[in-house]
């Protein structure tokens, strides 16, 4: 259940990222600059989390099925 729920969660966070990356570039080319810094802003917050969570996981994994540390 908790797996599911986490999956889900993963993929409107990936939508969210999608959705305002191309809401940052139609404002941007609408002339809303600062809106669409504003938009920009939180895509590449959200985007630099998301990453940094999937590295962090990544690299767990790794450390568990070697046994040991990893360079």
């Amino acid at each position: 259940m908790k797996d599911k729920k986490k999956q889900k969660i993963i993929m409107s966070l990936i939508i969210a990222v999608v959705a305002l990356l191309v809401t940052s570039f139609i404002l941007f080319f609408k002339g809303y600059y600062g809106a669409s810094l504003g938009v920009g802003g939180v895509f590449f917050v959200l985007a630099t989390a998301l990453g940094q969570w999937s590295s962090t996981k990544n690299e767990d994994y790794v450390y568990r099925k070697s046994g040991g540390p990893y360079l």
